[in-house]
C-alpha cells in the first residue's frame, strides 16, 4: 500500500515539474522591412519547453521565425547565436520571443492569379534537369527558388499568398520579382505573375503546357526554412503527386535547410526511380567536398508529406 502511495506522489510530482515548464509562445512569421513590421501572422501556442526567434535576414529588411521548441530543456536556457545565415534565439518565458518593432502592416492584395504557365521541375548542380510545363492551378503562381548559387533550383507552382507574404507589395500583378535572403544570393526566390512564365526554367525553350495526368490527392504547397514553414503555404488538391525538394547546404561552416514542397504534375521523379519515398542526392565542389544534400521526396496519397504537424511527415518515415 506504501508502494502504491509513493508512486502516486511521485507521478504527480512529475505532472507538476511539467506544467510548471510549461509557457506560452509566439508562434508564426513576421516580415520586417527598415525595422518596421509590414506583415504579420502570429498565435500563441502553449510549449513544453522554450520559445525560438529566428532571424533570416534579406534585401532591405529581414524574415522573422517564431517557434516553439517542444522539449524538455533547462529553463534557465536564454541565449542568441548569430551567424552570416540567421541570428537565432532560444528563450524560456511567457512570449518572451515577442519582436518589438512599429508595425504597418501592408493591405492584402485583392488580385487573383489564374492560368499561368509554369515549368515545374528541379534542377541539380547543373547536372540533372526534370520537369514539365503545366498550367498552374487558379490561385498559385509561378515560382523558382534556386539554393547555393545554381546548384539547385526547385521550380513550382505554389500559393500566391506564398509570393505575396514575401514581397508584401499589392501593385505586384504582373511580371516577375525576385529577392535573395543574404548578399552573396545564397539563396533567391522568383515569382512570376505573367500568363507565360517559362522564362523561369532552368532550361532554354521548354516545352509547351501538357495537361495534368495523375490522380487527385492532397498534398501541401508551400516553403519550409530550417524546418520552420513560411506564411503563405497551404493544402490544395493536386492532379499528380506530392512532391518535396529539401536542400541542406553548408555555408561558411553554417548549415541551412530549405525545402520546397509542390504538386508534382506528371511524376517527374519517375526518372530518378523515386515513388512513395525519399531519397538523397550529394552535391560537392571541385576538392570533393560536401557542399550540400538534396533530399527529394514523392508520394501519391493524401497528406503524405505534411510538414504542418510535428513530427513532420514524410513517405515512408516519420521525423
Amino acid at each position: 500500500m506504501r508502494l502504491v502511495i509513493f508512486l502516486l506522489a511521485l507521478a504527480g510530482c512529475s505532472i507538476c515539474a511539467a506544467n510548471d515548464n510549461k509557457i506560452t509562445c509566439l508562434v508564426g512569421n513576421l516580415v520586417v522591412r527598415h525595422n518596421v513590421i509590414i506583415s504579420k501572422s502570429v498565435e500563441n501556442k502553449l510549449c513544453y519547453g522554450l520559445c525560438r526567434k529566428q532571424t533570416f535576414y534579406r534585401e532591405q529588411g529581414s524574415i522573422v521565425l517564431l517557434s516553439c521548441e517542444e522539449q524538455e530543456i533547462s529553463n534557465s536556457i536564454n541565449d542568441c547565436s548569430t551567424n552570416k545565415i540567421e541570428t537565432s534565439c532560444i528563450c524560456h518565458g511567457d512570449k518572451c520571443n515577442n519582436v518589438e518593432l512599429e508595425e504597418k502592416l501592408t493591405k492584402p492584395s485583392e488580385f487573383v492569379a489564374s492560368n499561368i504557365t509554369c515549368f515545374v521541375g528541379f534542377s541539380n548542380n547543373n547536372t540533372v534537369t526534370l520537369g514539365q510545363t503545366v498550367i498552374c492551378q487558379p490561385g498559385d503562381v509561378c515560382t523558382s527558388v534556386v539554393l547555393g548559387g545554381d546548384s539547385s533550383i526547385v521550380n513550382a507552382c505554389l500559393p500566391q499568398a506564398t509570393c505575396d507574404n514575401m514581397f508584401q507589395d499589392p501593385t505586384f500583378q504582373s511580371g516577375t520579382k525576385c529577392l535573395a535572403f543574404y548578399t552573396d544570393q545564397q539563396i533567391q526566390m522568383c515569382c512570376c505573375y505573367d500568363n507565360d512564365c517559362r522564362s523561369l526554367a532552368p532550361i532554354s525553350n521548354p516545352p509547351p503546357p501538357s495537361p495534368w495526368i495523375g490522380k487527385n490527392v492532397l498534398c501541401y504547397q508551400g516553403i519550409a526554412v530550417n524546418r520552420e514553414l513560411l506564411n503563405g503555404g497551404s493544402f490544395s488538391q493536386c492532379a499528380g503527386e506530392c512532391g518535396s525538394a529539401r536542400t541542406i547546404s553548408k555555408m561558411n561552416g553554417d548549415m541551412l535547410w530549405i525545402e520546397v514542397f509542390f504538386c508534382d504534375p506528371a511524376a517527374i521523379f519517375d526518372n530518378l526511380d523515386i515513388s512513395n519515398e525519399c531519397k538523397d542526392i550529394s552535391n560537392n565542389n571541385d576538392d570533393g567536398e560536401l557542399t550540400s544534400m538534396n533530399t527529394i521526396c514523392a508520394c501519391n496519397t493524401d497528406k503524405c508529406l505534411d510538414p504542418t504537424v510535428v513530427p513532420p511527415v514524410w513517405p515512408g518515415r516519420h521525423h
